[in-house]
């Protein structure tokens, strides 16, 4: 390991647990340094949002049966002297809890478009959903899901509903119900779907699975999405799974639902300038409403009485459209998803 490695730089914080170095959740500078590391993203780089995985306190290892405690004897001792008066377990809970928290409130007072979002492992704990049994993150990872989700310290929450809609066990159905009524600020539940087990020959999805549980999703939310883990079966088009999409739930592009908590004010109507060409097609020029940036532009224009939806990115200036196009409506949309008046090329709507 490098010299600048973090188990040579504080060795206090990381402790070898199983195969792997785990920095320890209970050191306040492992948290801090955590947290540094965050925001030091968010400030140096023009990106999205921060996603963060399943990974809290480690998986519990099981040798001869039982059960390998996380060794964190020193952290405990230390917050113990230092007058803590919470049960090991909660101490642990809340070691992550704080650090959440803080993610959340300081990703937002850097930059206040960038997103926040978790995808904790998909049974938040055992006997809160009806029916469900299975590993309980709450007890294992000291991973308190929902409380995150109520406390809304996330802009869109992705459970890993890894399982088939029919496994009464764990099904997707019931586990999606489940983390929408912990949903008390109106965040984005947009859940994990399992998309590489298409394919999988030892265990795998029929590939109606896939379109199947975006459907259940849809039917649940004013606003819904979903994530696919992971992109290479996409990518793969595994058993057509990519052209099935395509033709069905993905025929047609879409905005991502705006964040008002973040930003509840659309950016200003954009001008459009429409120049007609000797071959009858069309260049549109697009230009800002106002000083906001544009993230991106929504479109959409008709041929005969078809209307299509596009979307372009926020740096396009021109649109070329040609001579079947007869109408087209645009507007800018900001980085919180907030979208402008739009501009229309006649008063018809799609």
């Amino acid at each position: 390991l490098a010299d600048s490695h973090v188990s040579q730089t504080m060795p206090a914080s990381v402790k070898k647990y199983g195969q792997y170095l785990w920095m320890d959740p209970g050191s306040k500078q492992a948290a801090q340094h955590s947290l540094a590391v965050f925001n030091d993203v968010v400030r140096r780089y023009d990106i999205d949002g921060v996603h963060i995985d399943d990974y809290f306190y480690p998986y519990p290892i099981d040798e001869g049966g039982a059960k390998v405690p996380f060794p964190d004897d020193d952290s405990w001792a230390e917050y113990q002297a230092a007058g803590g008066k919470l049960a090991r377990d909660d101490w642990r809970r809340q070691n992550i809890n704080d650090l959440i928290e803080k993610i959340y409130q300081t990703t937002h007072a850097i930059k206040p478009h960038v997103r926040f979002g978790i995808s904790p492992f998909g049974i938040g704990r055992a006997g809160t959903a009806p029916g469900i049994t299975g590993f309980d993150q709450y007890d294992e990872l000291y991973a308190d899901a929902a409380l995150w989700l109520k406390q809304g310290w996330c802009d869109y929450f992705t459970p890993q509903l890894y399982w088939p809609i029919a496994q009464k066990a764990q099904s997707f159905p019931v586990l999606l119900d489940y983390w929408q009524s912990a949903n008390d600020k109106a965040r984005y539940i947009w859940p994990g779907l399992y998309t590489s087990r298409v394919g999988n020959k030892a265990n795998g999805y029929k590939v109606q699975e896939i379109p199947d549980q975006i459907e259940v999703t849809r039917s649940r939310s004013a606003s819904p999405g979903h994530v696919h883990f992971s992109m290479k079966a996409l990518l793969q088009n595994r058993e057509k799974l990519s052209d099935t999409l395509k033709s069905g739930v993905y025929r047609s592009p879409a905005l991502a639902p705006a964040m008002t908590w973040l930003d509840d004010s659309p950016p200003a109507q954009p001008k459009v300038q429409t120049q007609r060409l000797t071959d009858g097609s069309s260049k549109l020029k697009l230009t800002k409403g106002d000083e906001e940036a544009v993230w991106l532009w929504s479109v959409w224009t008709r041929s005969g009485e078809q209307w299509t939806f596009s979307v372009h990115p926020g740096q396009t200036t021109t649109l070329d459209l040609d001579a079947s196009t007869k109408d087209w409506v645009v507007s800018a949309v900001d980085r919180c998803g907030n979208e402008s008046p739009s501009v229309r090329s006649t008063a018809a709507a799609p």
